[in-house]
């Protein structure tokens, strides 16, 4: 059962799509999604892993945040806070049963934004799915930027723009473009000071981390193996695997990693993936 509407948000219409019968459903599996670019390249692997977990009888809910996909509003006037308040308003809209098991997969970016408004909600969670999860918003953010320097590069129109350069435009004007997305002062703020580690360590949820990588056999990066160490010690629940795929959120022709989808389904339907 297939059932894209939209619904009210904080002050204007949010779209989202729900898969399976929320009526019977062994849980409800929320999906938090990536930012920009990354976002429509992840669209068919979100797709094909909701209508797996449908099959295995939950109900899922992928929303498009504010500015974003099909929803209302500019880009420009969003930030974490206002998108932790458009999951709130997907979450409502669902009318869920206090004793239904609730589950969120997010992608990238898509777990910072998770990860605090789990706490913030409080939401009655699980298990907590992160796919290739962003640690630091402000390294993030500086990345994000480079593609206008690389677009620049690119098109050879001979301007080079460093990323202090970016940031007085965007001070100075209120409004920056990259890579076709117009972000503002304070949506660049609110995801540069915004961190995994400090929203993970409240959690009491379980938490699957899946990086996608050439191989299974590759190791954490550094800065990913001293967030996942300092989880541990905090004796936060959560269990790193390294799953062999394509970068989905990266390739120009979208695609899917398998592995990754077989590994969520394990954790949600098995506990500790």
């Amino acid at each position: 059962m297939l059932r894209p509407r939209y619904i009210q948000g904080e002050d204007h219409k949010l779209f989202m799509i729900e898969r399976g019968s929320r009526t019977d459903a062994r849980g409800i599996v929320i999906f938090v999604p990536p930012f920009a670019e990354e976002m429509n390249r992840c669209r068919r692997m979100i797709t094909k892993q909701s209508e797996r977990l449908v099959a295995l009888g939950y109900c899922c809910v992928v929303p498009d945040l504010s500015g974003t996909g099909d929803s209302f509003g500019a880009l420009q006037d969003a930030d974490l806070e206002r998108w932790r308040n458009d999951l709130t308003a997907c979450r409502s809209a669902c009318e869920l049963d206090k004793r239904m098991p609730v589950y969120v997969i997010a992608i990238r970016l898509g777990a910072i934004l998770a990860a605090s408004w789990i706490i913030e909600d409080q939401v009655p969670l699980k298990g907590l799915v992160l796919w290739s999860p962003v640690l630091s918003g402000a390294k993030y953010m500086s990345q994000f930027l480079r593609l206008r320097s690389l677009s620049a590069m690119l098109s050879g129109s001979g301007k080079r723009e460093t990323e202090s350069d970016l940031l007085h435009e965007l001070h100075d004007r209120g409004l920056l473009e990259v890579a076709g997305y117009t972000i503002s002062p304070r949506l660049y703020r609110s995801i540069s000071e915004a961190g995994l580690a400090d929203g993970l360590l409240r959690l009491t949820a379980p938490i699957c981390w899946l990086e996608v990588a050439a191989n299974s056999a590759v190791s954490p990066s550094r800065p990913a193996s001293s967030t996942v160490e300092k989880l541990r010690n905090a004796r936060v629940d959560v269990q790193f695997a390294a799953v062999s795929g394509d970068k989905f959120w990266t390739t120009v022709e979208t695609t899917t990693a398998p592995a990754v989808m077989d590994r969520t389904e394990s954790f949600i339907e098995l506990g500790p993936c």
